[in-house]
């Protein structure tokens, strides 16, 4: 399965012969490019098209971040876009009782995967999670909900983050790590500062995945008006955070793999230090690349977002009604 190759310090991406090296002060590293899908760029870096013309014939897209993980922008290798789906992407827009349905059912599936991290740790813990409870109402208000009461979607969407918020801290084992509220403009704290890294690497992962799709990706179902750029990301990886991410987290922290000394202060916020972004990153891939069965098939977390662009993709051609992705132990 390939993977991510992430680069930290500032550099040349150099094309040689047939290869991709990157060529920092101290150091020549050989990217290999029948194993990599994305390249993330955190530092300061210099290309030009030779490197453009392999990284199309291998279909490896890069993603610039910020030092601090904030989404920059991305070069994607050329895409290749179905007309009839494009269409049937535009005509979405045009009946809002169907896009409803969409929006629903993202809504529906975040919500439930939320309770399933929750039960995970109820079960491991023995202790009783109110917010379980609490999620589930939430969970069948929405599910029944109807389109003439579709101004209450997002309502009972922030309502379900708001009390899922509030389980961190019974989830959290180290005393070291508290969660207040999030934050993440900048993040005010560490658990903060962790989402917001680990929400930007899923994106990135997402959004690759999207352009080898014939979706478009600007054409957002839940944050198509309040993102500028390719919303559409944003709505798939929000059914994906609380498995890969949230859980994610709990687990660096629980088993101290992840510090306090991890962090630095940085222009009134809180982020990860280098150390603590290698840590994140070698085990966000190590997450990425678990399998699970479903219905008798092993597949990796990764095939499964992949399945999910594929499904919604589907849906759209009438071929099979959208679900999504709900974990289940």
């Amino acid at each position: 399965m390939k993977k991510g190759f992430y680069i930290f310090t500032s550099g040349t991406l150099q094309r040689r012969d047939n290869s991709l090296v990157f060529v920092s002060k101290n150091n020549v590293e050989y990217i290999p490019i029948y194993q990599v899908e994305t390249i993330y760029i955190f530092g300061s870096i210099n290309l030009n098209k030779t490197v453009i013309q392999i990284l199309n014939e291998y279909s490896i897209s890069i993603l610039f971040f910020s030092y601090y993980g904030n989404y920059i922008g991305s070069y994607i290798p050329r895409q290749q876009y179905i007309g009839v789906i494009t269409r049937l992407q535009f005509d979405l827009f045009n009946n809002l009782n169907k896009l409803f349905l969409y929006q629903k059912e993202i809504i529906h599936s975040s919500i439930h995967n939320m309770i399933s991290v929750i039960k995970y740790y109820q079960k491991k813990r023995k202790n009783v999670f109110s917010q379980i409870k609490d999620l589930e109402i939430i969970k069948e208000k929405v599910k029944n909900l109807n389109f003439e009461n579709h101004e209450l979607l997002m309502i009972l969407e922030a309502r379900s983050k708001q009390i899922y918020y509030t389980s961190f801290n019974k989830i959290i084992l180290n005393k070291d790590f508290y969660f207040l509220k999030r934050t993440n403009y900048p993040p005010m704290d560490e658990l903060n500062a962790m989402m917001s890294y680990g929400y930007a690497l899923l994106y990135g992962v997402v959004e690759s995945m999207l352009y080898c799709s014939h979706l478009l990706p600007q054409l957002g179902i839940i944050h198509g008006q309040s993102k500028n750029e390719n919303g559409l990301k944003y709505d798939i990886a929000d059914i994906f955070k609380p498995v890969l991410i949230d859980r994610l987290i709990f687990r660096l922290i629980n088993k101290k793999q992840i510090l306090k000394k991890n962090f630095t202060k940085q222009k009134e916020g809180i982020y990860l230090s280098k150390e603590g972004c290698i840590t994140f990153i070698n085990s966000f891939e190590e997450e990425l690349s678990k399998t699970i069965e479903i219905n008798k098939r092993k597949l990796s977390y990764k095939s499964i977002i992949k399945r999910e662009i594929y499904a919604i993709e589907k849906s759209l051609t009438g071929k099979k009604q959208y679900t999504g992705y709900k974990m289940e132990w």
